[in-house]
């Protein structure tokens, strides 16, 4: 059963206090989100065999306090990659997705617009193959450092890639990257 638990970062030695996210019963969770405003959560889980992988967005619902105690019911998104491994916030409306249409394709990052699809199924884009943003080999996970030509992938081989045109270049003796929090 996936849980998600929540820690007070002002009090780390409190322990930490499970959210009610009934949607989730029945999935595992790959990768979890929290936006910048801690509003909203994108969270990638799949059916317990691993079939069925989805990114979903739900609202973090908050007593009276601020904690959050439960996630509202989700919204799905990109509904058309088969295959999701990890998921990060850019903006407020923003999120990049590593992840792949075809279960055989390599993973690559699509930027995924709040109820707007992703990569080649955008709407409102005149020409969407050049919104296609290249497969990065050995991607691990992806790191948001503004908007969505700052997506920075940590992979392995190869360390941190940064995208540079229509491709990815190592940065070099660099392995793992950490962004702070915004705000």
């Amino acid at each position: 059963m996936a849980r998600v638990l929540t820690v007070n970062a002002r009090a780390p030695v409190d322990p930490a206090v499970p959210v009610v996210a009934p949607w989730l019963d029945g999935r595992a969770i790959v990768a979890l989100a929290v936006s910048r405003d801690g509003s909203r959560v994108g969270v990638v889980s799949s059916a317990l065999g691993g079939t069925d992988m989805r990114l979903d967005i739900a609202g973090v619902v908050r007593d009276s306090l601020g904690r959050p105690t439960a996630l509202a019911a989700p919204y799905r998104q990109a509904d058309p990659l088969s295959r999701i491994t990890d998921v990060v916030w850019i903006d407020d409306t923003t999120l990049a997705a590593l992840g792949a249409v075809g279960d055989g394709e390599a993973l690559r990052p699509w930027i995924v617009q709040l109820g707007q699809g992703i990569g080649l199924r955008r709407i409102g884009i005149a020409d969407p193959a050049t919104n296609l943003i290249p497969v990065a080999a050995g991607a691990r996970y992806l790191v948001s450092t503004s908007g969505p030509r700052g997506i920075v992938i940590v992979a392995q081989p190869g360390g941190v890639l940064v995208r540079v045109g229509g491709s990815w270049r190592g940065v070099e003796g660099v392995t793992e990257i950490a962004v702070a929090p915004s705000g």
